[in-house]
C-alpha cells in the first residue's frame, strides 16, 4: 500500500494519521489477466485504487466489446452509477494485465468521506476529472474524425499504445481494427 500512501502525500497532502485511517479501511486485492472487479449485472460495492496494471471499462452491445474508458496506475476505479444508486452495473470493469488493487468497501469510502474534509475533496476532484474526461471524448468524437480522434489520444496518453491492445484501442476509438490499422500506418 506503499503507493497509495505516497499517492495521498504527495498529491493531496494527507497527514499520517490520515493515511493510516484510509488503510485501516482498505484491502488489497490482486487480479490476473482477464479477470472482473465488476461485471454487467452486478451491484458495484466498491472503490479501488490501481497500484499497478491495466483496466478496460466496457459494454456488451449486440455481442460487441464497446471499450468506454481504462484506467492505468494512481488512476481509481468503479462504476459510480452502480455504487451510489444501488443499481446493477451495466458496464464491465475488467483487468487486461495483472493488476495489483487497494480496495475501499462502498460502507469504507461513504465513512471516509463523512471523516475526512480531504478524501471528500479527493472524491470530488476524481469525479470532476471523470466528467470532463467524458465531455472531452463526447466532443472529440463530435468533431474529430477517427484519424484525429487516435492521434489526439495518443498524444494525451502515450500508454494507450505500450499497453492496449489493438482491437480495444479501436474500439475505444469508434472504428474496425482494420481501419485502426490504417490510420497507424500512414
Amino acid at each position: 500500500m506503499k503507493e497509495l500512501n505516497h499517492y495521498l502525500t504527495e498529491s493531496y497532502n494527507f497527514s499520517r494519521d490520515e493515511v493510516e485511517l484510509i488503510t485501516s479501511h482498505s484491502e488489497s486485492m490482486s487480479l490476473k489477466k482477464g479477470e472482473y472487479f465488476l461485471k454487467s449485472g452486478e451491484y458495484c460495492k466498491s472503490v479501488a485504487f490501481v497500484i499497478s496494471g491495466t483496466v478496460i471499462y466496457y459494454e456488451n452491445s449486440d455481442g460487441d466489446e464497446r471499450v468506454c474508458d481504462f484506467a492505468f496506475e494512481n488512476d481509481w476505479i468503479s462504476q459510480l452509477t452502480s455504487l451510489l444508486n444501488n443499481i446493477p452495473s451495466k458496464m464491465n470493469i475488467k483487468v487486461i494485465e495483472d493488476t495489483q488493487l487497494v480496495v475501499l468497501s462502498k460502507q469504507d469510502f461513504d465513512f471516509l468521506k463523512t471523516e475526512l474534509i480531504k478524501f471528500n475533496l479527493l472524491v470530488t476532484e476524481v469525479s470532476q476529472n471523470l466528467v470532463i474526461k467524458a465531455n472531452n471524448r463526447i466532443a472529440n468524437f463530435a468533431h474529430l474524425s477517427a484519424k484525429k480522434r487516435y492521434h489526439k489520444e495518443i498524444e494525451e496518453n502515450p500508454k494507450l499504445l505500450q499497453r492496449i491492445p489493438q482491437y480495444y484501442l479501436a474500439s475505444y476509438l469508434g472504428i474496425k481494427p482494420q481501419s485502426l490499422s490504417r490510420i497507424r500506418s500512414v
